[in-house]
């Protein structure tokens, strides 16, 4: 709990700084992100923010209220966007805010150039560049300003228009950024993907201590695909996996009489179908071991390893478009448009 208080205060710092820092009336011309960036925020920060504290209160694992909070903090960083970047400018010069109220004031005459992409305008002071994003509000007012006061101050001349070399597709890509992020996404799910199928295939086990203990009598057993289905005494449905067919089968099938007491190791599942029905991963009679932790965990490896496989498979081929899409984005004429056309949409390539 202290922990949300702590992350809502420094949020909440935040927003107070950027609220006290707002330009003031006098002080210039005010370039600022639409107003969609605060309602949606606002709002987003709100909605999250609650089941936050109602997960805490009511005592969810800590996961629950950390994925809440996630997505509540990025809510208050566009409200914080919305109240801290911003350009206040003049005819003497302009002042550049950003995301953490930092602001820093530059003279006209200090601009090397400027640059137009797909979705943002560029001003380049020396090696220092401001990228201005085309949603934000006066920004074509703002850079025609930028121009007229250049021009004023360099004796009439126009101001450069600057293409970039720099970044990871050397400035062939419009929208670098959007790219960027789509590759970042993709590669978080590459990996994601692998670490889940190895996890889930050679480090995911059953034990004593994450199953549950019962003491069962059954009545029938039957087979279903490869697994055994076995009904209570009780009426309750429990299932062995990839046992139907092999001696351990036979030997509980003898045992499914309404009167030997099987001592089951279980986990809780429910499915569409069936509705609740426990799945067993360890069987016991009389002491002796019909089918024991090893076992079942053996049997879950066989049978995963086609999971793994594909999932695996999944992440190469994500790795390889990443890596062709940063090859392709690199050096675009070395290639034809139809290759191109598999990693870019039309338009976002800068020949």
């Amino acid at each position: 709990m202290k922990y949300v208080v702590i992350m809502t205060a420094i949020f909440a710092a935040g927003i107070l700084n950027g609220l006290l820092r707002l330009p003031k009336k006098g002080d210039g011309k005010v370039v600022r992100p639409p107003i969609f960036f605060l309602i949606v925020g606002a709002l987003g920060a709100v909605g999250f923010l609650v089941p936050v504290f109602i997960t805490v209160i009511e005592g969810e694992k800590s996961w629950v209220p950390i994925g809440f909070s996630v997505f509540s903090a990025i809510a208050v960083s566009i409200v914080i966007v919305y109240l801290n970047c911003r350009i206040v400018y003049d005819d003497e010069g302009f002042t550049v805010g950003n995301f953490f109220g930092i602001k820093k004031k530059y003279n006209y005459a200090d601009v090397t150039g400027i640059e137009s992409r797909r979705n943002e305008e560029r001003i380049y002071i020396g090696e220092k560049m401001i990228a201005v994003d085309d949603c934000f509000h006066d920004v074509i007012e703002f850079i025609a300003c930028v121009c007229q006061q250049y021009k004023k101050r360099h004796g009439g001349r126009e101001i450069p228009n600057i293409r970039s070399t720099k970044g990871i597709f050397k400035g062939n890509v419009d929208d670098e950024g959007g790219a960027v992020a789509g590759l970042v996404i993709m590669a978080a799910l590459a990996v994601g993907v692998m670490i889940f199928a190895v996890k889930y295939t050679f480090f995911t086990n059953y034990t004593e201590a994450n199953t549950e203990s019962r003491q069962v009598i059954f009545e029938s057993v039957s087979a279903s695909g490869d697994d055994a289905v076995l009904i209570s005494s009780e009426g309750e449905t429990y299932e062995i996996d990839y046992i139907a067919g092999s001696e351990a089968f036979e030997e509980i099938k003898s045992m499914c009489d309404g009167k030997a007491v099987l001592a089951v190791c279980v986990r809780g599942r429910t499915s569409e179908e069936n509705g609740k029905y426990y799945s067993v991963k360890a069987v016991f009679h009389d002491g002796e071991c019909i089918i024991g932790f090893d076992d079942t965990n053996l049997l879950r490896r066989e049978h995963s390893k086609p999971v793994m496989i594909i999932s695996s498979a999944i992440g190469v081929l994500l790795i390889a478009y990443i890596a062709g899409t940063i090859i392709v984005g690199r050096n675009p004429r070395r290639f034809g448009k139809k290759v191109v056309a598999l990693f870019f949409k039309d338009g976002y390539i800068r020949y």
